[in-house]
């Protein structure tokens, strides 16, 4: 079992260097790592809230796009919505697409790469 699952981990890191080091001039890739929450906090706070508040929660939404094999370039957004759900995910790419679609307008290829989970 143990060596299905780094002949699996390899195979996966060599399929996604060959992809974002041979990108042709109208494919970009985007390695997406998101929904991870994470607690806000005040500068200052009385004694109530760090003892167990309900403190309000953001979610950060991180990734980064390659063109060309050669450019790379980091990006990522704070939301109040907590959700996880593929429309959340596509709310957050969204102006990532049209980014790309400004910059680089004869890109008509995207590669997506994640940490996996399956709705995204």
């Amino acid at each position: 079992m143990m060596k299905k699952h780094v002949f699996n981990i390899k195979h996966k890191y060599a399929q996604y260097l060959s992809c974002i080091t041979n990108l042709k001039s109208n494919e970009v890739a985007i390695h997406i790592d998101l929904s991870e929450n994470h607690l806000c906090k005040l500068s200052t706070e009385v004694q109530s809230m760090h003892l167990g508040a309900s403190k309000p929660q953001v979610t950060l939404h991180t990734g980064v796009l390659y063109v060309n094999g050669k450019k790379s370039q980091s990006f990522g957004s704070v939301s109040a919505c907590n959700d996880h759900t593929p429309e959340a995910i596509w709310g957050h790419l969204k102006p990532i697409l049209n980014y790309v679609n400004i910059q680089y307008p004869l890109v008509n290829a995207v590669h997506f790469f994640s940490d996996g989970p399956v709705t995204q």
